[in-house]
């Protein structure tokens, strides 16, 4: 069986990205992802853990130096709980499922749009996401992660639909935001940590 993988263009040139491999990383890529620009990428992976990371790295990768520390970070973080959301919930119990990461970059700004075809959302609407007690180190953090009251925190124009199968979740992440979201926040928990962000693996 073939391993995942994904293409990802530069103007006129392609790159293939690092397969995915090993166990837990479900699922095969199920297109070429249709490129694009050097503003704009697209990513499509099986459903898995092991490819959220890959996807993760990806997109750090290929965002470079080109958004501020803060914002990549945000990036990171919010693309990492909803793509494990994805995973673990739209797409838990099958191995045939897949995701799209589809990232569009302009200055001091991230867009992203999630495609999936695993099963809908709740009410087929974005959860609006519990406050929760963020005062205490990350590792001390509730298990399931930082939720959609982070996501929500640190996106803006957050939308989300259901179409012929398919789910579809856009947001933003601009500097601005990050910036303010930051400012009213200095404990451990929201402070950028600099380094490259996993998926949340835990079971919810």
């Amino acid at each position: 069986m073939p391993s995942s993988r994904s293409t990802i263009g530069f103007r006129s040139r392609s790159v293939r990205a690092p397969s995915a491999s090993g166990a837990g990383r479900r699922g095969l890529v199920r297109k070429v992802p249709r490129l694009l620009r050097s503003d704009r990428l697209e990513l499509t992976y099986g459903a898995s853990l092991g490819n959220v990371r890959d996807c993760l790295a990806e997109v750090r990768r290929w965002v470079g130096g080109r958004l501020p520390d803060d914002c990549l970070w945000a990036s990171e973080l919010v693309l990492a709980e909803a793509l494990t959301n994805i995973v673990e919930h739209a797409c838990r119990g099958r191995t045939d499922a897949c995701f799209t990461c589809e990232v569009t970059l302009s200055p001091g700004r991230l867009a992203c749009r999630l495609r999936d075809d695993g099963r809908p959302m709740p009410g087929l609407r974005a959860p609006e996401g519990a406050e929760q007690d963020v005062d205490v180190p990350v590792s001390d953090l509730p298990e399931g992660g930082y939720g959609w009251n982070l996501i929500r925190k640190l996106t803006g124009r957050l939308a989300y639909f259901r179409a012929d199968g398919v789910n579809h979740l856009s947001f933003e992440i601009d500097a601005a935001r990050v910036s303010a979201a930051l400012a009213c926040r200095n404990d451990a928990p929201f402070a950028p940590q600099h380094g490259p962000i996993g998926p949340r693996e835990q079971s919810a």
